[in-house]
């Protein structure tokens, strides 16, 4: 397998989303921040994600991105605007070694497979037969007024951990096979809104060449 990970001063980060100054789902972003930072560095981090960070008055309005990327003793951050791309058409691809279990800096093998989304918006990525995720969020499924997930992401989202949590999604295994059982999808994350987003058809997902 080749290794995809290369060294970066802040190897990782978290995507945040901020709404007209305020600070959207904090506890689930410290959450993850404290599990990836004791899987990468096998410590507790010393302070909080958001120690101190002020938004800044241009950024006081409106629906705006906080990126904070981090090592084991530093942290950056940067705020810019956020712009909805409607995800209607998906691409499957297959990758069955791909690893991203922390949310790494690196993304150059998401990037690689994100290339092969043809005219489609995004890739769906397949690993030993079962959906995952997309390059850029999860994803759900709905079927009889119900919402799934897929039960092995690559990444554990912070979106998809607080809808699971609330009990509006359930997490069960899809596949290659069964995938078209269900009606519609949506893709799911820090920035987007589960309850507003379209959703799309199942046969806006197109199979692997």
């Amino acid at each position: 397998m080749k290794n995809y990970l290369k060294k970066y001063t802040f190897p990782l980060f978290e995507s945040i989303g901020v709404i007209d100054g305020q600070i959207q789902h904090a506890f689930w972003h410290e959450k993850r921040y404290i599990k990836s930072f004791m899987t990468h560095f096998k410590k507790c981090p010393t302070e909080p994600l958001l120690e101190g960070i002020k938004i800044p008055n241009t950024y006081q309005k409106g629906k705006v991105k906080l990126r904070i990327s981090y090592n084991e003793n530093e942290k950056e951050w940067r705020f810019s605007r956020y712009t909805f791309s409607p995800i209607t058409h998906l691409q499957l691809v297959e990758h069955n070694a791909i690893n991203y279990e922390l949310k790494w800096e690196d993304r150059l093998l998401l990037s690689e497979l994100y290339q092969k989304r043809g005219d489609a918006d995004d890739v769906l990525i397949v690993r030993d037969g079962l959906l995952t995720d997309t390059s850029y969020g999860n994803i759900v499924f709905r079927k009889k007024r119900h919402w799934f997930t897929p039960d092995k992401p690559l990444l554990e989202g912070t979106a998809r951990a607080r809808l699971l949590s609330q009990g509006k999604i359930s997490s069960t295994s899809i596949s290659l096979e069964n995938y078209m059982e269900f009606e519609v999808f949506k893709m799911i994350n820090a920035l987007r809104d589960f309850e507003k987003d379209c959703c799309y058809s199942v046969a806006n997902i197109r199979p692997m060449s």
